[in-house]
């Protein structure tokens, strides 16, 4: 190995070691350095002369670990954040220092006494230099200790840059070794002859040394850079780098047994003032301490306290449970969130939350029990309150739908014999209306009344929850079908009595759909209920269905139906045929009304009504008006393009409640008719709505119309008559016609009251500026009548009935006419 290779691992060998101290704690980490130190010092008097490496003139061994000395005590004091550490490096090299000169005064002696054999004829006088050289060099180490922590001191104070501040110290360490490498010779050398050429020689080697022993310092400063900047934060009075004395020491153990009182004091005061109850005592349950919380949550003061058992809080009921607690506890087990009831000084009972934890000593064994326990009777009725309010209705009081279904399912797991289980589903009838009209707090009210009306009428073990909106179900066990059918008739009875709410008086009715079961299952009884219900409601308001299997397999058909409807939409396979509206006074074409046809390849022809309550009932409603006027909007273009309809003419279209329900239905239509025709205008569009439709949110109808408008739609009132039939009614819309529905338009030529009916609308609707158009006109009589009575428009089958686009186009004569001449 070359002799630079060997002095680079003599320095990491002695440089690493220092560094593998720093990840280390203390005082392993301050022990570890002093007994290194040490160890250096002892080898350095003892193979500091053996060898010589060829670098730089001669670098003894010796001086190799003095400088691995300096780098030591640097790392430590940086490391400490403390340069009184140096102190003790300084008694550490005094007593190293003092054991080698006793150790060459022995040899000495021994080597001068006759008696003793000495057979490598050692001359004495070579320890008597080493006694000198001990002696003066352990002196000049220690100046040179204290000269390098008060430059490591007085930098740090004055220098605010860490990397300078980390630079200078690398500096100072390099001019420090170079400064011993000038005294050393004057300390080893008799004579001061040849003083010069040593001098020169040992600021070289030491020179060298630094440069070497300051690259690992270097790479210290920077791994540990947040020692460094701790170590400079720390500030010290100077002249403790070399005394400490006794006064300070007993100041220290002063202050660190008034720190240990204040741990103390501030501990007892946490637990003082802590919120929680902490209570100890021994193994055998003894109270031996007691806080104020515990004082507050038990009543009891300290004094009654310690000195009593634990049995003392524990409730009667709960003693078994403590003693567990308490045994599990001395065997060294914590046991944590531990729930139970314990008893006041009153004798009231309060629910606590405890954690019970050994105290161990330093031996390892369970001397005590420590508790902490929070009263969580807050808690507790809070979380009693949520359960309460997720399993009840906030309006009404009742049992809610996830209640009802508990009980359901409780009462098919704990039933022994297969009795009947029945369940009533309850639908106010026309509540909306009374919502909308009066208010919602009169609609609550109304809610409230039926909810006390429902529970008054049902008997004991029986259950009335409610659903949501105006739906109420009864829960009755034991009930067969005809105590279900009975109870509903007594309950539709209760209902009708009018309801006086906040000064008004309000009739109102209800279905009920019947479910009754001996192997009751939550959902299956509360399906068919629901069935029942609706069948009901078919029938007419204020009446009752018990379920039966028809109405299962009305809704499979329905959701075959519907499935099948979809897909016809999806795939186009729906058809429209146009009726034309005739104008009355001229006998031509005004403008057509669209009509949906559905040719099903297994089915056949399914009825509109059929298809189109289906749509609804599914939510395939919106998609399939949406198509239609798709359809329309590219039909209508070739009837204007072919002359059929004419300039002024429009295409009508009938929606439903779900569509005007839709705030995006606008986008919807506009992007539809778009896609259908782009050249077919939004003002050559109608829309249909019935009474029923433009009644179920007044408001938000007549705010959507108004949008619809906005675009150059035109708004129709379809079936006038079979709703609400007041005019006044239409005022908050914006409709430009009114279409009469034909149950009035067929009975004008034979009967008297029809036809006073229909002259009524048609002139009141002229007076407030509407179209009129006469539905369902069937005979020529019926047309005359009309056109006596200045009715604008009619349509029926006295012109045909409604034909595919094609048809009409075919059938359409030049003069504007149907071929019928009508």
């Amino acid at each position: 190995m070359s002799p630079s290779l060997l002095l680079a691992a003599h320095v990491a060998v002695y440089a690493a070691i220092p560094m593998l101290f720093g990840v280390l704690r203390r005082p392993f980490r301050v022990i570890a350095f002093y007994l290194y130190i040490g160890l250096i010092l002892l080898a350095g008097g003892l193979i500091g002369s053996v060898y010589v490496l060829p670098v730089a003139g001669g670098i003894p061994a010796g001086s190799i670990l003095y400088a691995a000395l300096l780098f030591s005590s640097v790392l430590l004091v940086i490391l400490e954040h403390d340069a009184r550490v140096v102190r003790n490096v300084i008694k550490v090299v005094i007593g190293v220092e003092a054991f080698k000169f006793v150790m060459f005064a022995l040899a000495t002696y021994s080597l001068r006494d006759d008696q003793v054999v000495n057979p490598f004829d050692t001359d004495p006088a070579l320890f008597d230099e080493s006694l000198m050289v001990t002696l003066l060099g352990g002196l000049l180490i220690v100046a040179e200790l204290v000269i390098l922590t008060i430059i490591l001191e007085l930098l740090k104070r004055r220098m605010s840059n860490p990397v300078l501040l980390a630079s200078t110290y690398v500096a100072i360490f390099v001019a420090l070794l170079c400064f011993d490498g000038v005294m050393l010779p004057f300390i080893a050398l008799q004579s001061l002859a040849d003083i010069g050429e040593f001098v020169q020689s040992g600021v070289r080697v030491k020179l060298v040394l630094g440069l070497s022993f300051g690259i690992p310092l270097v790479v210290f400063l920077v791994l540990f850079r947040r020692h460094l900047a701790a170590y400079r934060k720390a500030s010290i009075p100077l002249h403790e780098l070399l005394i400490g004395p006794r006064e300070d020491l007993v100041r220290e153990l002063e202050r660190q047994r008034l720190a240990i009182r204040a741990g103390v004091e501030q501990y007892r005061h946490l637990v003082e003032s802590s919120g929680d109850v902490v209570i100890t005592s021994t193994v055998d349950g003894m109270i031996t301490s007691w806080n104020h919380a515990a004082e507050r949550l038990y009543g009891y003061t300290r004094d009654r306290a310690v000195g009593s058992p634990m049995e003392l809080i524990a409730a009667p009921d709960q003693l078994d449970d403590l003693t567990e607690i308490m045994r599990a506890g001395s065997r060294g087990t914590t046991i944590s969130g531990h729930e139970t009831i314990h008893r006041r000084d009153d004798g009231t009972r309060v629910e606590v939350s405890l954690t019970v934890s050994p105290v161990i000593d330093h031996a390892g064994t369970t001397i005590g029990l420590s508790y902490i326990g929070r009263d969580i009777g807050e808690r507790r009725r809070m979380e009693r309150t949520l359960t309460y309010q997720a399993r009840h209705d906030a309006l009404t009081g009742l049992p809610n739908r996830v209640y009802l279904e508990d009980m359901i399912a409780e009462l098919a797991r704990t039933r022994v014999a297969p009795t009947p289980v029945a369940v009533l589903f309850v639908d106010i009838d026309r509540f909306k209306i009374v919502n909308d009209a009066a208010g919602h707090h009169v609609g609550d009210g109304l809610l409230i009344e039926a909810a006390a009306r429902l529970r008054s009428g049902v008997g004991v073990g029986e259950t009335v929850a409610r659903f949501g909106g105006d739906e109420f179900a009864l829960l009755c066990p034991g009930r067969d079908e005809e105590g279900a059918t009975a109870l509903a008739t007594r309950l539709l009875d209760a209902l009708t009595v009018p309801f006086e709410i906040a000064g008004h008086r309000f009739f109102v009715s209800a279905s009920i759909g019947i479910s009754v079961d001996t192997t009751p299952h939550a959902d299956e009884l509360l399906r068919r209920s629901d069935m029942a219900m609706y069948a009901a409601k078919d029938q007419g308001s204020g009446t009752w269905r018990v379920f039966d299997q028809t109405m299962d397999q009305r809704a499979r058909w329905v959701l075959s139906l519907g499935n099948d409807l979809s897909d016809a939409i999806e795939s186009d396979s729906l058809e429209l045929h146009y009726q034309p509206v005739i104008d009355l006074g001229t006998g031509r074409i005004r403008s057509v009304e669209a009509l949906t046809r559905w040719r099903h390849d297994r089915r056949g022809y399914v009825e509109p009504e059929e298809f189109v309550s289906v749509a609804e009932d599914t939510g395939l409603i919106t998609p399939l008006d949406t198509w239609v006027i798709h359809r329309a909007s590219r039909d209508g273009a070739r009837l204007f393009a072919s002359g059929t309809l004419p300039p002024n003419g429009h295409v009508a279209v009938n929606l439903s409640v779900q569509d005007i329900a839709d705030p995006e239905f606008g986008a919807v239509l506009v992007e539809a008719v778009a896609e259908g025709a782009p050249d077919f205008g939004m003002d050559r569009l109608m829309i249909e709505l019935t009474e029923t439709v433009l009644m179920n949110d007044v408001e938000r109808t007549a705010a959507r119309l108004r949008e619809l408008t906005a675009l150059g739609v035109r708004i129709a009132i379809d079936d006038f008559g079979t709703g609400y039939s007041s005019l006044a009614y239409l005022r908050p819309f914006p409709t430009t016609t009114l279409k009469i529905d034909q149950t009035f338009v067929g009975g004008i030529a034979s009967n008297a009251s029809d036809l006073a009916i229909v002259r009524s609308v048609v002139e009141l609707a002229h007076a407030i500026g509407l179209e009129t158009v006469a539905e369902g006109v069937e005979t020529t009589g019926q047309l005359e009548l009309l056109r006596e009575m200045g009715c604008d428009a009619g349509q029926g089958f006295l012109w045909g009935p409604a034909v595919a686009v094609d048809g009409l186009i075919a059938g359409f004569t030049p003069s504007g006419s149907l071929p019928s001449g009508l």
